[in-house]
């Protein structure tokens, strides 16, 4: 088996209540906190690539205010065994859009989310998709 690594890109989505947003996937087939984002295609610039996917995912419009940092996670699903996640994560505020429960969000198995402080994130209630993720919302101002 071949192992890689691919580039994605998430984003912390704040609030004017300064909570951010995760959702749940099933990753590796185990519901799991992460946030809103997706895999970099070739020749996407970064940026557009977040914008779009959090658009796609869950219905937001955003705008990226800085990078907060790195996290990964390991695929070891069918369609990508072994691959290694890698994600840089972007601070961005929200502007408008509301989230549904669509097709889309089916699609992405996306089964919940939530509007979270950091505190409430950390503790070991929300079982993120890596435990790299709690280190980078530690990070948060």
């Amino acid at each position: 088996m071949k192992k890689y690594a691919t580039a994605g890109i998430k984003a912390i989505i704040q609030n004017n209540e300064g909570k951010f947003l995760v959702i749940q996937e099933r990753i590796n087939g185990i519901p799991k906190w992460t946030l809103p984002g997706g895999r970099i295609e070739i020749g996407e610039i970064p940026v557009e690539t977040l914008v779009r996917e959090v658009r796609e995912e869950v219905g937001l419009v955003v705008t990226i205010e800085m990078i907060i940092g790195l996290w990964w996670n390991m695929s070891s699903d069918s369609t990508t065994p072994g691959q290694q996640n890698i994600y840089t994560t972007y601070l961005c505020s929200y502007q408008g859009g509301e989230i549904h429960h669509t097709d889309q969000m089916s699609d992405e198995d996306i089964l919940d989310y939530r509007w979270v402080t950091k505190e409430e994130f950390l503790p070991p209630d929300y079982v993120p998709a890596h435990e790299s993720l709690k280190d980078v919302v530690r990070m948060l101002p």
